[in-house]
């Protein structure tokens, strides 16, 4: 399907949601469920993002809704029921773009989505594997960031074919030597470029690579490979080192 409905939860990715919704994300909260002892300032924000909340003690939030069954005010969480994330058309979504092809640890994810947010990549093309695991886990994982973004759902073939025919330049993330070390997308202040991520194991599936118009990789100077979110992050810093704002 191209909506997932989710339980989402924790105060920093409800507290991001409603920033977000105030910056004009469209992001669809059916209820939210809190414990009656959360500090005033978060109540708000669940009443500003849902039309449904319903708290319950602090005890009971902990012992049948919180995972771990940790109690205390210090470790309570939130939980809300959310229509997140929605495929948007391509052609709506801005460059540049991180696309995901079959990345599927939700907290690897959730690590790729917060860089490519506070890198100023807003736009994202999953894979179906990679969408199916766009749970409240990687959000919590990405610390919220990942309602500041667009994501639109396809096999990432077609979808590099698209972008292709849009003028956007597709650099493939490699994690062995075979890549180029990467740099700074051309020409200078230019946005359209998308970056490709693979999984953990198999990396960028040999059809997709067959796409790309570069092949780059993060120069080490020893030790194992980084790991996804680690290499991620840097070739998203590096790629849009002069892109204008």
């Amino acid at each position: 399907a191209d909506i997932t409905v989710a339980l989402h939860y924790s105060w920093e990715c409800l507290r991001r949601l409603h920033q977000a919704s105030r910056a004009g994300r469209k992001v669809f909260v059916q209820s939210v469920l809190v414990p009656s002892l959360a500090p005033d300032e978060l109540l708000e924000a669940a009443v500003n993002v849902a039309p449904e909340v319903y708290a319950v003690e602090p005890q009971l939030f902990s012992s049948h809704f919180q995972p771990g069954g940790a109690a205390g005010l210090a470790t309570l969480q939130c939980g809300f029921a959310v229509a997140f994330p929605v495929s948007r058309p391509l052609a709506t979504l801005s460059p540049p773009f991180l696309v995901l092809d079959g990345l599927e640890s939700p907290k690897s994810l959730g690590q790729v989505l917060h860089a490519a947010a506070g890198l100023g990549v807003e736009s994202v093309v999953a894979s179906p594997s990679t969408w199916a695991k766009l749970d409240g886990r990687a959000a919590r994982s990405s610390l919220g960031s990942v309602y500041r973004l667009g994501f639109h759902r396809a096999e990432v073939a077609e979808a590099l074919q698209g972008l292709r025919a849009a003028g956007v330049r597709a650099y493939v993330l490699e994690g062995s030597g075979t890549g180029v070390p990467v740099s700074a997308h051309e020409p200078l202040g230019d946005r359209n470029w998308a970056l490709v991520v693979g999984g953990e194991d198999g990396g960028v599936s040999a059809g997709v690579r067959a796409l790309s118009e570069a092949r780059v990789r993060v120069p080490q100077r020893g030790g194992e490979a980084l790991s996804p979110p680690a290499a991620a992050a840097i070739c998203l810093y590096e790629l849009g080192r002069r892109m204008d704002p």
